[in-house]
């Protein structure tokens, strides 16, 4: 009877309480798997969000047409070195060029980007390569790459120069510009703001790096 009694109010679950010390590990295990990708979801949201502020702009509209001197570029984000996940890549760009608004809606821009990326490579990355090995490595017809010797593997530079020139339309609504080049299929929306002699020009399209034009009146 006593057998009975208690297969009867653990059917009824007047026994079970919170359940078995089994179902008690499975629920503590879940709910820490569920902190942990809460804790991840909110680091990559902030990390997003600082990319973003990176090359941040304010858009406050304005008349944009003229001749402009264009005077820096921030591109945020980054990722480490190819094959390397443990390797630090930082980048910096200078620039220098032009580009025309008319008031007909067309424009056109030329300029020359310089790139620099100042990364460490580990021991793990480098392998069997001598520092110099690695530099020669990283060198190609449009780059110039030169390594020494790191703490713990190789500290380099490399150093690549590329020149654009575009011709297109543009209108703007707002505080948006929409620029569409002639060769490109689709258009590209930019907050921009003109103050003063000074325009910028930014965007940041999901998946993508955030980019800051700084321009000058001429």
């Amino acid at each position: 009877m006593k057998t009975l009694l208690i297969v009867g109010l653990i059917g009824t679950g007047l026994l079970t309480g919170c359940g078995s010390d089994e179902d008690g590990a499975e629920s503590e295990s879940e709910s820490e798997s569920e902190s942990e990708s809460e804790s991840e979801s909110e680091a990559e949201s902030e990390a997003e969000s600082e990319v973003e502020a990176e090359c941040a702009a304010d858009a406050c509209g304005g008349d944009l047409v003229g001749d402009w001197t264009v005077v820096a570029l921030c591109i945020g984000g980054g990722d480490p070195p190819d094959d390397c996940a443990d390797g630090k890549d930082t980048r910096s760009f200078a620039i220098e060029g032009s580009a025309t608004f008319s008031g007909d809606g067309t424009y056109e821009a030329s300029f020359t980007t310089t790139t620099e990326h100042a990364i460490t490579y580990p021991d793990a990355c480098v392998g069997d390569l001598t520092c110099d090995e690695l530099a020669t490595d990283l060198s190609d017809d449009d780059t110039t790459a030169t390594c020494g010797e790191a703490e713990a593997g190789c500290d380099c530079t490399t150093t690549r120069s590329d020149d654009d020139v575009q011709a297109g339309t543009w209108s703007t609504k707002g505080t948006t510009l929409t620029s569409q080049q002639d060769d490109e299929d689709a258009p590209q929306e930019w907050d921009y703001c003109v103050d003063g002699d000074t325009l910028t020009v930014a965007r940041h399209v999901e998946g993508d790096d955030p980019v800051r034009f700084t321009l000058a009146r001429k």
